[in-house]
């Protein structure tokens, strides 16, 4: 495998054309299907900075001619670039996954978890590290769900995924640590990830990463379902970022678009409402880490409540450094410590008892919901309730 690792450098008259050529940058990739992920290029202090990660070296070297190429227009702009193999995935050691149903907070903790100096992420979610590998596409598994077994991690896969997941780390200061002009550190890199599908991925995860550590973290339903009802709403301006054949159009939503995960038991709703929608997506995705925490280890598994993170970030952080085996430094105990700023995945400001917005349609599900409520509050204690 081959990792290409791009850093662009344009002038500064022309740094307001950064995120232009950016995206030039990245259509050039889609021209190069055998790219097997991509970590897109994000402008950054003048700055564009990208990596794709190949399984041949032929077409690594045309995507770069093809860059070379772009670059023309950009007679002053200095291109720096370095390929990497296989064995910058021998530097991961005992990633943090943090597991939870959309919209329950796991950006925010994300966010803070990466402010801790060990800990590096790669900036986004991982579907392109993930669901871009053959066999491991919605569409590969006739679009029935985002689950991912172990049977799904084949030692390629395995592979792959490592690989993806190196290529793209960052550290708190957003450098990519396999950059263009090299990391000359031997040290072991602790990778934190979140994205929502993985509540439905843990075997597969635990396949991929054995030492990792799990954080599960959880939060009061009807604000999930309130959050996950809002998010599609504004989809409907926005875009939806899933096809789905088989989809009727309904309430928000035009035929055959989705939005996020995919749980099992998705075609049973068609004509149901938004409520019941977000209703299977927090079940399912509840079901899952439910199980998956029965299944792993005292000593990989951390659980807690998103109300108990808004109370004492600080607290919830060292408890899960303490679990995880990291540190904490006076620059992430500041980042740590109230007031917080919103989440980069805030749609609206929070507010207390946000949810009474939906409050009539939420009530039509709730009822059915309390047996899978009560089970989660005797895992982790009684959510707060606003």
């Amino acid at each position: 495998m081959h990792v290409l690792s791009l850093e662009l450098q344009p002038p500064p008259a022309t740094w307001s054309g950064s995120a232009a050529l950016a995206r030039a940058l990245d259509a050039a990739l889609d021209e190069h299907p055998p790219a097997i992920q991509h970590i897109p290029t994000t402008p950054h202090e003048g700055r564009v900075a990208s990596t794709a990660v190949f399984f041949e070296r032929a077409p690594l070297d045309a995507l770069l001619a093809r860059h070379l190429e772009l670059l023309r227009a950009w007679p002053d702009a200095a291109l720096h670039h370095r390929v990497y193999g296989r064995e910058i995935a021998d530097r991961l050691h005992a990633p943090v996954v943090i597991i939870s149903p959309p919209r329950s907070g796991s950006t925010l903790l994300y966010e803070l978890a990466t402010s801790l100096p060990e800990v590096h992420g790669i900036g986004s979610e991982s579907y392109h590290v993930i669901d871009r590998l053959q066999g491991l596409a919605l569409h590969d598994h006739g679009h029935d769900s985002h689950v991912l077994t172990a049977a799904d991690a084949s030692p390629p896969i395995i592979t792959a995924i490592r690989v993806g997941f190196a290529a793209g780390l960052r550290d708190r200061d957003d450098q990519l640590v396999f950059g263009p002009r090299g990391d000359s550190s031997a040290r072991t890199l602790r990778l934190v990830e979140k994205t929502p599908r993985n509540c439905l991925r843990v075997p597969f995860l635990r396949r991929a990463f054995p030492d990792a550590r799990f954080v599960f973290l959880f939060r009061e339903p009807r604000a999930v379902l309130s959050s996950i009802m809002e998010k599609w709403r504004r989809a409907a301006s926005t875009g939806f970022n899933v096809r789905l054949p088989g989809w009727p159009g309904g309430e928000h939503w035009p035929p055959e678009r989705w939005l996020g995960l995919v749980p099992p038991g998705w075609r049973a709703l068609a004509g149901a409402s938004l409520v019941e929608v977000a209703a299977l997506k927090w079940t399912q995705a509840t079901l899952h880490m439910l199980t998956a925490m029965d299944e792993l280890p005292a000593d990989q598994r951390h659980a807690l409540r998103f109300d108990e993170l808004v109370a004492d970030p600080l607290g919830a952080i060292e408890t899960i450094a303490a679990f995880a085996g990291l540190s904490l430094d006076e620059r992430a105990r500041q980042r740590c410590t109230p007031p917080l700023p919103q989440s980069a995945a805030t749609v609206t400001p929070p507010e207390p008892g946000k949810w009474r917005r939906d409050e009539t349609a939420l009530m039509r599900v709730l009822p059915t919901l309390r047996p899978l409520i009560a089970r989660v509050e005797s895992r982790v204690g009684r959510f707060e309730r606003s």
